[in-house]
């Protein structure tokens, strides 16, 4: 386990911790951390962790050591899990005990897997979604108040950001697969979905075939990047030929940062911080 960046405000020390929301996402290859100020709305302390999750089990102790922060008596601490084993299941659908095999359907479980259940107010739906058992035990001794699929996350802030006379689509990009949400110009749930990705030609394709059976027009329609994606990158370059604008996703007005961040890409852990808008 490594520590990669740490960013924290320098009177971080002069605020008490039961004024302050703590926010972990578990990532394949990662841990991000962040500490969120609700009177000032802006967070004042991030940190990212390189590590396995399947070392996780084995390595509480060093968890602990790199950020001691949660050990403390925190207004809220809120842990996003993360993977592209999801689906959505709206109320009218839904039956008990229909989750496994409604997962099943479009992914391999491992014996080894849990499946676990989410709310989504915005859409009355069921968000399932699965995670290791030995991951989800050793998180219980983190002592947290909300755990959710951090896609509850990228929801909240597309939906957001999204408005009338256009279709949105947002793109997430992460290690091995990408998540795009398509929301119409009546501010409607067409498709949320992941699909593997192993290189920009992967992520390419499925932004353009999802854009042809959404019925997308990306001369008109808005596309958003957010995740492992930067304006230099070819598959910016790549999308500009094809895509009027691709903007870089930005978080609502109500999630700011102290001016210690400057220079920072809150675009890059776009999930951390758009929990805010579900806790």
């Amino acid at each position: 386990m490594q520590l990669t960046n740490n960013i924290t405000a320098p009177e971080y020390a002069s605020y008490t911790s039961q004024q302050l929301q703590q926010f972990l996402l578990f990532e394949n290859s990662r841990i991000l951390f962040g500490t969120y100020y609700p009177e000032k709305k802006i967070f004042i302390k991030f940190k990212s962790l390189a590590i396995e999750m399947n070392e996780l089990t084995s390595n509480l102790d060093e968890l602990f050591i790199h950020l001691p922060e949660l050990k403390e008596n925190v207004l809220s601490r809120t842990i996003l899990l993360s993977g592209r084993k999801f689906t959505l299941i709206p109320d009218e659908f839904y039956v008990s005990g229909i989750e496994k095999n409604a997962l099943t359907l479009n992914f391999k479980l491992d014996e080894q897997e849990v499946i676990r259940k989410d709310y989504i107010d915005k859409i009355n739906s069921h968000l399932i979604s699965s995670i290791d058992k030995n991951i989800s035990d050793s998180l219980e001794m983190l002592n947290y108040d909300k755990i959710f699929h951090s896609v509850k996350a990228f929801l909240s802030g597309s939906f957001s950001l999204s408005g009338k006379f256009s279709n949105h689509i947002f793109i997430q990009i992460n290690t091995g697969y990408i998540t795009i949400i398509v929301i119409d110009s009546e501010q409607k749930l067409k498709l949320i979905n992941s699909f593997p990705a192993r290189s920009e030609d992967d992520i390419f394709y499925h932004i353009m075939n999802v854009s042809k059976q959404c019925q997308c027009n990306p001369e008109n329609d808005n596309y958003y990047l957010s995740g492992n994606y930067n304006k230099n990158s070819a598959l910016n370059k790549l999308l500009y030929n094809y895509i009027r604008f691709p903007f870089t996703l930005k978080l609502p007005d109500q999630i700011g940062f102290h001016p210690v961040f400057e220079n920072f890409y809150p675009h890059l852990y776009y999930n951390l911080f758009a929990a805010v808008l579900c806790v």
